[in-house]
């Protein structure tokens, strides 16, 4: 018998070049196909998300006969309150936090202090699942837009991807003079009923996301935090960048790129593709393009009782 006949056959160098061009085809097709298997189970997540704070805002009007506030009175200018993320702790299971913090006793500015023990701290900074949307990229900890110029940011505090619709009338805060200036769901002292929106549950927005993605010139969309607002400021800037939203802003809109910073991180923005997930009052999460008119539809929708109602959307 041949030596030849016992020799094991190896590849040559051409096949192992085919297979591996085989293989790295394989996973340039394979590669997109499972990523948006990911992104569609994110977005999945963050929808179950907002149907989660869905049921906790009709839980807390069963219990209270009104929505809680977008914005509770500081007491002080400039300096921080809670937010209806705050109040709605007990409804999503966190009751315990709620407690700790002693929400709507104790008011925030008293705990948010460059004094604040690291028990303190550690509550203002604990993370909330329920308020972070998974396609997100913002640390856990947020320090965009919290706190005010004049009292400082002693530390960061916990970040969420949701905040309540306020849709601004004209240049002022959810507050003046003359009483609330809002047309939206959320606002100062807003404590809206089912029975003030007028336009229907169905055709306003609740709740919608802000991510923290990236944005023109080193910036990103700031996202928000679940404590509440940093301070009330007579120009709306720290509400709205903390815990509250503007619809006139659009959907995804990046003003660090148009030069606009003090309008960045304001709108409904999010890391999926086309567009963000918005809560409806009925319970319903819709998805909404980010090509939307925002003179049209997206402000309609954004208002609890301008008398033009939407059908399709």
């Amino acid at each position: 018998m041949s030596r030849q006949m016992h020799r094991s056959k190896g590849f040559t160098l051409i096949e192992l070049l085919v297979v591996i061009a085989i293989i790295a085809t394989l996973v340039a097709i394979l590669l997109p196909a499972v990523q948006q298997a990911r992104e569609a189970a994110r977005r999945s997540t963050c929808k179950n998300n907002l149907k989660q704070i869905g049921l906790a805002l009709h839980n807390y009007h069963d219990t209270f006969n009104r929505l809680p506030a977008g914005l509770t009175s500081p007491g002080v200018p400039e300096k921080p309150g809670w937010g209806w993320g705050a109040s709605i702790l007990p409804q999503l299971e966190q009751g315990a936090l709620f407690d700790a913090l002693r929400v709507g006793d104790v008011p925030l500015r008293s705990l948010y202090t460059t004094t604040a023990t690291d028990q303190v701290r550690a509550l203002l900074q604990a993370p909330i699942p329920v308020y972070r949307c998974p396609s997100d990229v913002m640390p856990e900890l947020n320090s965009n837009d919290w706190g005010h110029p004049s009292t400082g940011r002693p530390f960061k505090v916990a970040t969420s991807n949701y905040t309540g619709m306020g849709e601004h009338e004209g240049q002022v805060f959810a507050y003046s003079g003359s009483g609330p200036r809002w047309r939206g769901v959320f606002y100062f002292e807003s404590y809206t009923k089912f029975s003030d929106i007028t336009d229907g549950l169905s055709n306003t927005i609740f709740i919608n996301e802000r991510d923290g993605g990236p944005a023109a010139n080193g910036q990103n969309f700031r996202a928000a935090v679940w404590i509440g607002s940093g301070s009330r400021s007579s120009n709306e800037w720290w509400a709205v960048g903390s815990n509250l939203s503007r619809g006139d802003l659009g959907i995804n809109v990046d003003y660090a790129a148009a030069g606009q910073n003090e309008n960045l991180g304001k709108g409904i923005s999010s890391l999926h593709k086309g567009g963000a997930q918005v809560l409806l009052g009925d319970g319903g999460v819709r998805f909404l393009s980010e090509s939307m008119d925002i003179d049209g539809t997206l402000s309609r929708l954004c208002r609890r009782s301008d008398g033009e109602v939407i059908g399709e959307f």
